[in-house]
C-alpha cells in the first residue's frame, strides 16, 4: 500500500470512527412550576395596654371607658392616655388609615349646650407602623368623620400602635370650660389597604 493510499484509509476509518460515536441527542423534558400570591393585608383585634396609662377605667373587648372624663374639681376635662396596639402585616405597598367616626368625644343625644359649657371633647392619637409615623387630631371642632393615612412603599409586618391622648381641660368652647354631664362617644378605625 502506498504512502498516499494508506492516507486515505486512515482518513477514511478516522471518518467512520467520529460519525459512530455521535449520540443522538433528545432534548430535556421541561417542567415549569407557576403561582402567584395575593396580595393580602391581615389586621388582628385590638389589644390595650393599660400598663402605663393614665385615666382608664375598663376595658371589655374594643371599648375603653375612660375612668373620669371631666374632673371634680372644674367639671373640664381629665387628662387621659393609653395605647392600643393591633398584629397585622401586609404582603404589598399598603397604606394604614386611622379614623374618627365623630372627629371627638361628642355628648350623646344632647341638644346645643349653653353658653360657657362644651358638648366635645377633642383627642390625638398618634400611630406608627413599618418604621413611620402619623398623628390624627379629632379636634372637635365640628362634628364628622377625620382620618389620618401613612403610606408604606414595601410588606410589613410586626404591631401598629396608637397611643391616645386627650389634654387636661381640653373642649370645643375652650381650654378649661365645663362639660354637660352624659355620655361621650367617638369610635376609631384601623383599616390596612391599597394605596
Amino acid at each position: 500500500m502506498t504512502r498516499a493510499a494508506f492516507r486515505t484509509l486512515f482518513s477514511s476509518l478516522a471518518l467512520i470512527a467520529m460519525a459512530g460515536s455521535s449520540r443522538a441527542q433528545i432534548a430535556p423534558a421541561i417542567v415549569r412550576a407557576v403561582g402567584s400570591a395575593n396580595e393580602l393585608c391581615a389586621l388582628a383585634a385590638p389589644q390595650v395596654n393599660v400598663g402605663g396609662a393614665s385615666n382608664v377605667g375598663s376595658v371589655a373587648g374594643s371599648t375603653v371607658s375612660i375612668a373620669d372624663l371631666s374632673d371634680d374639681q372644674t367639671l373640664s376635662t381629665k387628662a387621659t392616655d393609653f395605647d392600643v396596639r393591633f398584629a397585622a402585616l401586609c404582603n404589598f405597598d399598603h397604606r394604614v388609615t386611622v379614623s374618627s367616626d365623630r372627629g371627638g368625644l361628642w355628648l350623646q343625644g344632647g341638644s346645643a349646650p349653653p353658653t360657657g359649657f362644651a358638648d366635645a371633647v377633642p383627642y390625638q392619637v398618634a400611630f406608627t407602623w413599618a418604621d413611620g409615623s402619623q398623628a390624627l387630631q379629632a379636634d372637635a371642632a365640628s362634628e364628622g368623620e377625620v382620618d389620618a393615612a401613612l403610606d408604606v412603599n414595601r410588606p410589613a409586618f410586626g404591631d401598629i400602635v396608637l397611643h391616645v391622648h386627650v389634654d387636661q381641660g381640653a373642649t370645643n368652647a375652650g381650654s378649661g370650660a365645663p362639660l354637660v354631664a352624659g355620655t361621650y362617644e367617638d369610635i376609631l378605625r384601623v383599616t390596612l389597604g391599597a394605596q
